[in-house]
């Protein structure tokens, strides 16, 4: 069925894609986008100052796709504000944010506008996503199976063990984004994870049992190349918002999040 049979045409997803220094891989992620089956969105680029020639691209399709298309200069103040301020020039019904190296499966704004079409009180959603290396290949499939089998069984318990949402594949209506508030830019690893753990305390999220986005692994990625810090990030978050400390019963807490980065630090010294 197309999204106009739900009456999704009056729907508008804004997509929020921070950027610094993304040449490599910034014009897959914009095609993922322009190549969708759902026509109604816009893109928003806050980008960091780029010097690499990512500049050149976004003077590109903002002629090829203007309607469509803002691109906004910022100071390189981290990713967690590049979201926020894009999130501010959002107007759609529907927002999320994608980085400037994963990209979108073809029919993934259809089934989300369709879901929130269907589900009047879901708030926010995600749904599955695979890894994928600087190629586009599949790789790491025993880390995306791990969290396909936790992602169906949503917990809130769970989810302050173990980060089981891929971020690109999240998308939320721009007026609970704005009850939630914006992104923490304190952190520089894992703000999408404290956020969730924000949003997850005031509406349980709706899990779309489909493939909607592809998240990049490459060398040049922030939590490729700090993964041991990233888990001590995760670790502190995991504590702030499971209290861990007063009930033994959340020492399950570790084993999730070590587990996790443990094994990305193996496929990494790999080269996997």
């Amino acid at each position: 069925m197309s999204a106009g049979s739900y009456g999704a045409k009056d729907m508008k997803i804004s997509i929020v894609i921070p950027s610094l220094n993304s040449v490599k891989f910034l014009r897959h992620t914009l095609e993922s986008i322009f190549s969708q089956s759902y026509r109604n969105f816009e893109v928003i680029v806050v980008d960091s100052n780029s010097q690499d020639g990512t500049q050149r691209i976004l003077e590109e399709y903002n002629k090829k796709y203007n309607s469509k298309f803002t691109w906004a200069h910022t100071s390189p103040m981290g990713q967690s504000d590049a979201i926020n301020k894009g999130m501010q020039l959002a107007t759609g019904d529907i927002v999320a944010y994608i980085c400037a190296d994963d990209t979108y499966r073809t029919e993934c704004f259809e089934n989300v506008v369709k879901c929130f079409k269907r589900h009047h009180k879901v708030q926010w959603l995600y749904g599955k996503g695979e890894i994928i290396d600087s190629t586009g290949r599949e790789v790491r499939g025993f880390i995306t199976k791990s969290k396909e089998f936790l992602q169906p069984r949503y917990s809130y318990t769970v989810l302050q063990c173990v980060d089981f949402i891929v971020q690109p594949t999240v998308f939320m209506r721009r007026e609970f984004y704005k009850q939630i508030g914006g992104f923490n830019p304190d952190l520089r690893f894992v703000m999408d994870y404290e956020y969730w753990l924000r949003a997850g305390k005031v509406s349980k999220p709706y899990f779309v049992n489909k493939y909607l986005a592809n998240w990049r692994a490459h060398s040049g990625s922030l939590s490729e190349r700090e993964h041991k810090a990233e888990a001590r990030q995760a670790f502190e978050v995991q504590k702030l918002y499971s209290h861990w400390w007063l009930r033994p019963t959340q020492w399950k807490v570790c084993w999730g999040t070590i587990f996790l980065y443990r094994a990305i630090g193996l496929l990494n010294r790999n080269g996997r």
